[in-house]
């Protein structure tokens, strides 16, 4: 009795489930890099949440307000650790890598479907600055695969399904919804009319009537957030209308990004013999699938779901990489990278498909090799960097990283002054950007806004309130890092190009008391951190008798 091909894909969804286990686990209190400042507001939005708080109204958020809740969640089940948040991400990505799974495997082999899941696990490098974006990216797999299992089955309950997705993604990040909200309802509309041969006009109401919920639930969502805010804190809170947010750094011209991004190819298909095996394949694959569209279509060789699934990958990938055409860094390529595994895929099965089995199952073999040596290799190296050097040993840490082990014991020291320094009613005031300190110490920030660097675009009434803040004495320290300089775009040096009045103020009133870490280097995103103290000058009582 031969297995039946449902039978068979089951069978392999299990062994990428086991895949996606053996990848991912020994990262539960590991990650590569760690900022205090990007991640640290991550954190401290998240602990903020988890105590009540609202986003946008009690603190600064740049993102959509819905993964702030989702990750206090995991915060008020395990605790607010670093590592909390950590299986949270990781739940997310492997949630993606299923349905990356799950969404091929309506089109390829599941042995194809599986080396995907398997690329996308060890391969993606995800966004390094926020916990925020890896579930935009799990629901991107989502509605993948809800438009791919509309090609096979008309049903009304794919698209419906669809919309909380997309509601659920402009709640983490609106441009990326109602562009993927565009490209959902496109492709049911072209899939009714070229594939399932129905009249245009038989869903339209059903995909007006998607759309308007969607975007007025979206809007309304984002009214009740941001609503009593001045101008100038929405655009801070959504800063895809800033023009800061789109303008190129100065010194990198528009088109660096690009050379950089070839630059990088080059560099890791001659690392390894894998890399040049997997480019040489991409290459022959894509030129393979110019003849294949070329060529008639044959009732025993249908060209249809072969075009459908490229061409709905392909638009949805472009959706996305409006980000990277607008946006001024190259890590936003990240942003298609997912689209391109599944393109990846897609192409390597059709342009198979005339091979001999054995041939071609051997392909299938090797390509999923690939994804496994590199696993095992990552596993390894992750167990290797799990040593007390790596490690943040405080009370909200837990975890290891491989930032330099002088990073880990300045923020050591600094968070272990601040808490043996400050009574549990006083705070502190940190520039021009480490939250990450407030997460450790389980303080309120007396500034509203967290970033306080030129490219945030401060109000005047912004820096007054926050040298107001200062007078308070409840704020006992200010925390400055040696950030307050930069040469990277947007940074500036505060108390020059930015802040003059607060610098101004900090300096009347306030002396050096601790110096930690490596001050007297030009600080990095995380290397080079270094820490100054600063404690209020005391003030001569005007009634004192000499």
């Amino acid at each position: 009795m031969t297995e039946s091909p449902h039978s068979k894909s089951q069978l392999y969804l299990l062994f990428t489930v086991v895949l996606g286990l053996i990848t991912l686990l020994p990262q539960w209190n590991f990650q590569s890099a760690m900022a205090v400042g990007d991640h640290g507001l991550n954190l401290y939005a998240f602990q903020r949440t988890a105590m009540g708080e609202t986003p946008y109204q009690d603190f600064w958020w740049a993102y959509g307000p819905l993964f702030p809740y989702y990750y206090a969640g995991f915060m008020n089940l395990f605790g607010d650790t670093i590592w909390s948040v950590f299986i949270g991400r990781l739940i997310l990505i492997f949630t993606s890598g299923l349905f990356a799974y799950l969404t091929l495997v309506r089109f390829t082999h599941p042995l194809i479907a599986m080396a995907a899941s398997g690329f996308f696990w060890i391969y993606f490098p995800d966004f390094f600055y926020s916990y925020n974006h890896t579930g935009i990216i799990t629901l991107f797999f989502v509605i993948t695969y809800l438009i791919f299992s509309y090609f096979h089955r008309p049903l009304a309950r794919y698209f419906w399904l669809g919309l909380p997705c997309l509601y659920l993604m402009s709640l983490a990040r609106i441009n990326m919804g109602f562009g993927m909200l565009f490209g959902f309802v496109m492709l049911h509309f072209l899939t009714d009319r070229f594939v399932h041969d129905l009249k245009t006009t038989q869903h339209l109401p059903r995909y007006f009537l998607g759309t308007i919920l969607v975007v007025t639930g979206s809007g309304l969502t984002y009214w009740w957030f941001l609503q009593g805010l001045p101008e100038y804190a929405v655009h801070q809170c959504l800063p895809y209308f800033s023009s800061v947010y789109y303008e190129p750094p100065k010194e990198d011209p528009f088109y660096y990004k690009y050379l950089f991004y070839l630059q990088m190819i080059g560099v890791l298909v001659t690392k390894t013999w894998r890399y040049l095996f997997f480019f040489l394949l991409l290459v022959t694959v894509s030129i393979q699938m110019l003849f294949i569209l070329k060529l008639p279509e044959r009732a025993g060789n249908p060209k249809r779901p072969m075009r459908f699934s490229l061409g709905a990958t392909l638009l949805l990938m472009i959706i996305a990489f409006h980000e990277f055409l607008l946006g001024n860094q190259i890590y936003r390529i990240n942003w298609i990278m997912p689209f391109q595994i599944l393109l990846f895929a897609l192409c390597i099965y059709f342009a198979s498909k005339s091979f001999h089995p054995r041939i071609r199952n051997l392909l299938y073999i090797t390509v999923l090799l690939i994804p496994l040596v590199d696993i095992a290799r990552y596993n390894l190296i992750v167990r290797s960097l799990k040593i007390p050097e790596q490690y943040i040993q405080v009370a909200r840490g837990g975890v290891y990283t491989k930032n330099p082990e002088i990073w880990h014991r300045t923020v050591e020291e600094v968070t272990n002054f601040l808490n043996t320094h400050l009574d549990p009613e006083e705070t502190f005031f940190a520039m021009p950007y480490e939250p990450l300190y407030y997460f450790l110490t389980k303080r309120k920030s007396p500034s509203w806004h967290t970033l306080l660097m030129e490219g945030s675009l401060l109000s005047d009434e912004q820096e007054l309130a926050m040298i107001e803040s200062l007078k308070d004495p409840q704020v006992k320290y200010v925390l400055l890092s040696n950030r307050y300089y930069s040469r990277e775009a947007h940074h500036g040096t505060l108390g020059e190009t930015h802040l003059i009045d607060l610098a101004e103020y900090v300096d009347k009133n306030f002396e050096t008391a601790e110096t930690f870490g490596q001050w007297d280097l030009e600080a990095g995103w995380n290397f080079h951190h270094g820490v100054k103290i600063l404690k209020r000058i005391p003030q001569e009582d005007p009634e004192a008798k000499p």
